[in-house]
């Protein structure tokens, strides 16, 4: 049988058509912003990858099928937005609103929220965040954001290196390289500032320019001086060796050393230590490497 279309029929179907394309052109996926996250605990990581399932909303990009049993799950507060934090303690979240957006990140002995200011529609910011079980308040650690208005690319977070580690007028944050001259401006709470008032620890907001793997600052904002805050590691080890006197690998880009007075937990030993190994590093901050205290193998 031949079915006719009437050609006011045809419209309709060519106008709609039409509105559905639209729609989905203009969908949150398409014009929100990304934040790509790392999640560091402060206390044992285990409860970001025992299999008990977390409560939360559904994920409405995600079947029940083929999400996977995490006690970690994160989701934007006044959305059905949500994602699950894989064994590596990432996640990515897609198509999220403009503004002040607050992540509740909710789990085994974890219900922590984490305030990610002044997002911009089309941005991709990546993020580090710190969670503590028990607490209802977790930390941004780090905030590396591009597709940012007037094309500038906004880095925060805490200074890991400074001269002679790097070049003279650069320093590293997040293990990203940020490049200083001449035109830079350096600000301390408001109050004008210079090179030398960057250090190890101090927490930064950098503005500038990308130039291939770093970053040229047209400004940099220094928040906090305390640069005397302990740093936590998760990840797997690479790159392993030395002795009990002496020892160092790297989590994840980060170089961690290690000496007789570094203490193991959780039933782990130094000589649990190896490449391929999943630890939990707690640590403090030196000038291009953090000092383990304690370390937990897993």
């Amino acid at each position: 049988m031949v079915r006719v279309i009437r050609p006011a029929l045809l419209m309709l179907m060519l106008v709609a058509g039409a509105a559905a394309c639209n729609s989905s052109m203009t969908s949150p996926s398409k014009t929100g912003a990304t934040i790509n996250g790392s999640v560091s605990a402060s206390s044992s990581s285990e409860s970001l990858t025992e299999s008990q399932p977390a409560s939360g909303p559904s994920d409405e990009s995600a079947t029940a099928d083929s999400a996977p049993a995490l006690t970690l799950v994160v989701t934007i507060e006044g959305s059905k937005l949500q994602a699950t934090v894989d064994a590596d303690g990432n996640f990515t979240l897609t198509g999220v609103p403009a503004g002040n957006v607050k992540l509740r990140f909710r789990g085994t002995g974890v219900d922590s929220i984490v305030i990610v200011p002044s997002v911009e529609g089309g941005q991709t910011i990546t993020i580090v965040v710190s969670i503590k079980s028990g607490s209802d308040e977790g930390e941004l650690e780090a905030d590396d954001r591009s597709g940012t208005a007037g094309g500038l690319r906004q880095l925060e977070g805490r200074v890991d290196a400074v001269p002679p580690v790097t070049a003279p007028g650069t320093f590293v944050v997040n293990g990203k390289t940020v490049v200083t001259n001449a035109s830079t401006v350096f600000t301390d709470h408001g109050s004008s500032a210079t090179f030398s008032n960057v250090a190890v620890g101090v927490r930064v907001h950098v503005a500038g320019t990308p130039s291939g793997d770093t970053l040229v600052a047209s400004t940099v904002m220094i928040q906090n001086t305390n640069a005397a805050l302990p740093v936590v590691v998760n990840g797997i080890v690479q790159g392993f060796t030395g002795t009990t006197s002496s020892f160092s690998f790297t989590v994840d880009g980060t170089l961690v050393k290690g000496d007789t007075t570094t203490s193991f937990n959780g039933n782990s030993a130094f000589a649990d230590l190896a490449n391929g190994k999943r630890v939990e590093v707690k640590a403090v901050q030196g000038n291009g490497f953090v000092t383990a205290t304690s370390i937990h193998v897993k």
